[in-house]
């Protein structure tokens, strides 16, 4: 019986690096092929473009208007900008909270954010189909007072106003007056 040879540790690790690498990009080209977003640098990428019930598309840009598209890495800073913001796990999101009442999750993928409006769900659906729509639970049925806002099809002024509303309707009345004492006065 012949005898293998045996490998260098250098050249096991060589082995081992391409493999990885091998799968990196077979796992990286299916998810292209699937349409699942992924992550470059702080962008999230998406290789398809999203459609509505109505089979149009749902991309800012087949509206022929103008927007600032919002990050969701711009969305963060923003939301922990605000006074006494955290950001916590909450089940499999991410959640923004003041002195513990959530206002905002991040849902997995990163590509959109749920926030709170109160009664404006259905007016913001109705104003902007692409960039916001009405949350479903599990049984279909609507989750009120909760909004999924699209970041790849809404404005960033917009996003910002409605987490800072959100955050408004969560804030203690302590908090709420600094903040608007401080933002009265100026920077």
């Amino acid at each position: 019986m012949l005898a293998r040879p045996q490998l260098s540790r250098a050249r096991r690790r060589l082995i081992g690096v391409a493999a990885i690498v091998v799968v990196g990009v077979v796992i990286g080209s299916l998810q292209a092929h699937l349409g699942v977003p992924r992550q470059i640098g702080r962008r999230t990428v998406h290789a398809t473009a999203t459609f509505g019930a109505d089979g149009k598309s749902r991309s800012p840009l087949a509206s022929g208007r103008s927007v600032r598209v919002m990050w969701l890495e711009s969305a963060r800073r923003f939301a922990l900008s605000l006074p006494e913001t955290t950001e916590q796990p909450h089940f499999e999101k991410s959640s923004f909270r003041v002195k513990g009442k959530v206002f905002a999750t991040v849902p997995v993928g990163g590509n959109a954010l749920h926030v709170f409006v109160g009664e404006e769900t259905s007016a913001l659906a109705a104003e902007d189909a692409a960039a916001f729509e009405v949350i479903r639970s599990a049984k279909n049925r609507v989750v009120d007072d909760w909004v999924r806002v699209n970041l790849a099809a809404a404005d960033s002024a917009r996003v910002r106003e409605l987490l800072e509303d959100a955050w408004r309707c969560m804030a203690p009345r302590r908090v709420l007056g600094a903040y608007d004492a401080r933002r009265c006065d100026g920077p």
